[in-house]
């Protein structure tokens, strides 16, 4: 297992308050099961970095160098003995076809089998490759044993939407977030927004999956690491990036969708925010799919929710002296994430 085939692994679950106590045992317990069955399913290496998280609304695990798709391996199947799987003229026996079926084959490969000493009686193997488990398939395997896993005391009960199913958890949960890398092949991932005067520090793993895209005329210096470290600047430049991190951090840490959206705005304000009669106006357009990206929800629930949010005046679209119109976050909320501040 190479570098270059792996990425690492973020898996967050968002439930409803969890018990105070029980956070460092339930954060423990959830990212070191989801990593023992990752490694058991040949997705993760025995020396993978595991990276155990949890706050009240959420379980999560950082996992370094996971695969999306496990290698093929070669699987032995010891079958029965020679006697009992062939009849007198060499022909497979009703037990051994059912043995077969069991394991995934037919008669087809009986002439393939081999033979080998068993103790003191012969015995029939069959030799086959199994295709790799991929990420997709093994993380659902993963999760369902990191659950049953959790040193839960008492479990909740709570009924589905369809009425009849119910489901035992400590808490109720809201939803689930896996990002593996940063796939360009997949959905597209808004990692965070840059400012006037930020530094832009990529990391080695994933340094040729992330694309920088900019809205307004920008002018970017770019500057070898050993440059970079001896300009008085440069300490200034990564200051106003770290507070920028930190921001977008705050923001994907909020357990609803719409804090979530909120605060991915006030991130935006802070770094093109113009005062407004009606609140601070965003200078710069940013789609729905963008939005969503940024939340980790579909572009149409995030279309849907904006609207609700414009109705109610939670978010505002105006036009500013400018004559350009978009997304304006009202007084009210600013004042209340200040006094937060």
């Amino acid at each position: 297992m190479t570098m270059s085939t792996t990425k690492s692994l973020l898996v967050e679950l968002f439930v409803e308050e969890l018990p105070p106590k029980a956070l460092k045992k339930l954060g423990e317990s959830f990212a070191g099961s989801l990593a023992a069955s990752l490694r058991a399913q040949g997705l993760a290496g025995d020396h993978a970095a595991v990276t155990p998280y949890a706050t009240p609304r959420r379980l999560a695990a950082h996992i370094s160098a996971v695969q999306a798709q496990a290698a093929d391996r070669t699987v032995t199947h010891k079958l029965m003995p020679v006697g009992v799987a062939l009849d007198a003229q060499g022909q497979p026996t009703p037990a051994l076809l059912k043995k077969l079926a069991a394991v995934g084959a037919d008669a087809s490969v009986v002439p393939h089998l081999e033979r080998k000493p068993d103790g003191k009686a012969e015995s029939l193997f069959w030799t086959t490759s199994l295709r790799g488990a991929t990420l997709a398939a093994g993380l659902q395997v993963a999760l369902d044993a990191a659950l049953a896993a959790l040193p839960i005391p008492k479990l909740m009960s709570y009924q589905l939407e369809d009425g009849w199913t119910s489901v035992n958890f400590v808490r109720p949960a809201h939803g689930l977030v896996a990002l593996h890398g940063a796939d360009t092949e997949g959905t597209p991932i808004l990692l965070g927004f840059a400012g006037a005067g930020e530094a832009i520090i990529p990391g080695d793993e994933v340094a040729d999956t992330i694309a920088y895209v900019a809205h307004t005329t920008v002018v970017a210096l770019s500057m070898h690491w050993d440059q970079a470290i001896h300009d008085t600047q440069f300490h200034d430049a990564q200051s106003a990036r770290i507070a920028s991190m930190e921001a977008w951090a705050r923001a994907q840490a909020d357990p609803y969708l719409e804090g979530r959206i909120l605060h991915t705005l006030r991130v935006l304000a802070r770094l093109v925010g113009k005062p407004h009669a009606r609140g601070t106006f965003i200078a710069a357009r940013i789609t729905h799919a963008q939005l969503a990206a940024a939340v980790c929800a579909t572009r149409s629930t995030v279309t849907r929710l904006v609207g609700t949010m414009r109705q109610n005046e939670t978010l505002l679209w105006v036009r500013d002296n400018d004559n350009e119109v978009g997304y304006c976050l009202p007084h009210t909320f600013m004042a209340s994430q200040d006094r937060r501040a």
